[in-house]
């Protein structure tokens, strides 16, 4: 059992979750436009892909991955 937990705890990420909680296809590409759009503008790695961007941001700032996550769902 603890095996199972721990590839499952590995396999979820900050951007996996992210997409995963969001069922529209046309919410979540707006949303991870927006994430994007935030991202560009704090010049976070831009030569990375989105899901390695919100990766290691969340795993830099997992305080304040809260924060973009709500403000993507607020505007």
């Amino acid at each position: 059992m603890k095996i199972i937990e721990e590839q499952t705890c590995e396999k979820s990420n900050a951007y996996s979750l992210f997409v995963y909680a969001i069922r529209s296809r046309v919410t979540r590409d707006y949303y991870l436009r927006r994430l994007r759009i935030f991202f560009n503008h704090i010049n976070l790695e831009p030569d990375l892909t989105i899901e390695e961007r919100c990766n290691s941001f969340a795993k830099d700032n997992l305080d304040k991955f809260s924060f973009i996550l709500d403000f993507i769902l607020d505007t």
